[in-house]
């Protein structure tokens, strides 16, 4: 069992004076997969915090990052459709600083690269490329595709031990990382250090205004520490000499931001859309309790909507299978109070997770064929960020299934006749 402490002080500005905004009831870690019912019996409390002073959202207790990321089973590679838009992103990035490196290539460097699928793309493009990652498994993974990859995490430490960290970089990058460590300024603070006046910093994150406004409770589990907007973000920022000159907000995760950032004494314009999205994030009041008190009740209509259609299945003797175990997998399943007692099985495509208990659960996760031997007349998709990926799989080889279940960002049930 990992350890836990309930946290001390805000992650960014170091306040002690914390409220919650958001208590989600006990559930297993997200991604620790397991093959023993004894350690897939911890259950941590889930509450989401907030910073009186900055108003920085974060976890409500710490847990020994080394203990979570340390076997790490997500892949980046996993799923068409993430493919695409890690393949799409290193084209982006590539023509929008090509031109203004002076080399004819980029010097890349990514922080959390996992199994280096973003980096691999970027050496199609001819880039030197370097990446770094805490989780063994998914380094040798990379290594295996010629990915050049550090087994660590990014720390002073590491700036110390590995001098290939400190190139000359033009593009660094964090996808879906940083929200996921308890040393957010060391970490920032690390890479302010290696950049020069051109390098370019990219950082990720699931966006708390598309969390908030879409209900997208899931998204919040035990790895996923910090929950970010623009105004505390870059406050941090600026301690490091850093600023932010342009932002992207994209349908990862259902509902992502990019951040693009220099140092600070770099002239380059900032683009009127940093403003214009800091105004929206005041207009809807962000750090308003009443309005995380609708955001709470909101997750109380959606437990009810889908208790009864899982009810209803039982009732109507229909298989149900789970499809798919990501990350949001444990939010969804036992924030609404759900029970394996509504579920025939649980698949995933990822094979790392095949074989491994669902979280909590005395279950195996079994692989996606496993639904042909059984033939379900309905599909949960826990993915649902990968629902186009699921609903067409679903609808080009499952005939035998009736309904397909969406539970966010919208609650919906697709009659797959």
């Amino acid at each position: 069992m990992g350890e836990f402490k309930k946290r001390s002080f805000c992650i960014l500005c170091k306040s002690d004076r914390f409220q919650v905004i958001v208590n989600l009831g006990p559930t297993p870690l997200a991604n620790k997969l397991v093959e023993d019912k004894i350690s897939n019996s911890f259950f941590y409390p889930l509450d989401l915090v907030m910073c009186q002073e900055c108003g920085h959202i974060q976890l409500g207790i710490i847990i020994d990052t080394s203990f979570v990321f340390s076997d790490y089973p997500y892949r980046s590679s996993t799923g068409k459709t993430s493919l695409i838009r890690l393949e799409n992103l290193a084209s982006d990035l590539f023509g929008r600083f090509i031109s203004e490196s002076s080399r004819k290539k980029l010097n890349v460097f990514e922080i959390g690269s996992n199994d280096g699928a973003l980096l691999e793309f970027f050496m199609k493009l001819d880039c030197t490329v370097l990446g770094i990652d805490p989780a063994l498994s998914a380094v040798e993974e990379a290594r295996s595709k010629g990915v050049d990859t550090i087994h660590s995490f990014f720390t002073k430490e590491t700036l110390k031990t590995h001098a290939s960290v400190k190139n000359d970089w033009d593009l660094i990058l964090m996808n879906n990382v940083l929200a996921h460590s308890n040393e957010v300024l060391e970490i920032l603070e690390g890479i302010s250090g290696i950049m020069s006046y051109n390098t370019k910093l990219v950082i990720e994150f699931s966006y708390l205004i598309d969390i908030f406004e879409n209900n997208l409770f899931d998204t919040i589990y035990h790895e996923h520490i910090s929950y970010f907007y623009l105004e505390p973000i870059s406050k941090a920022l600026k301690k490091f000499g850093l600023k932010i000159f342009d932002v992207e907000r994209f349908n990862a995760h259902g509902g992502s931001l990019r951040l693009f950032i220099v140092k600070s004494d770099n002239t380059i314009k900032i683009n009127e859309v940093v403003n214009e999205l800091k105004s929206y994030e005041n207009k809807i009041n962000i750090r308003s309790h009443k309005n995380w008190s609708l955001f709470r009740n909101n997750i109380g209509n959606l437990e009810s909507e889908i208790i009864n259609e899982l009810k209803t299945a039982q009732v109507n003797f229909d298989k149900v299978v789970g499809y798919g175990i990501p990350a949001k997998f444990s939010t969804m399943f036992y924030a609404l109070g759900m029970s394996a007692d509504f579920f025939t099985f649980f698949v995933d495509d990822n094979i790392h997770k095949v074989g491994k208990l669902v979280p909590g659960l005395d279950e195996i996760i079994k692989p996606v064929s496993e639904i042909f031997t059984s033939k379900p007349e309905i599909i949960f998709v826990f993915c649902w960020n990968y629902k186009e990926d699921v609903i067409e799989f679903i609808r080009n080889q499952c005939h035998f299934v009736k309904k397909i279940i969406i539970p966010l960002p919208n609650f919906e049930i697709i009659d797959n006749n």
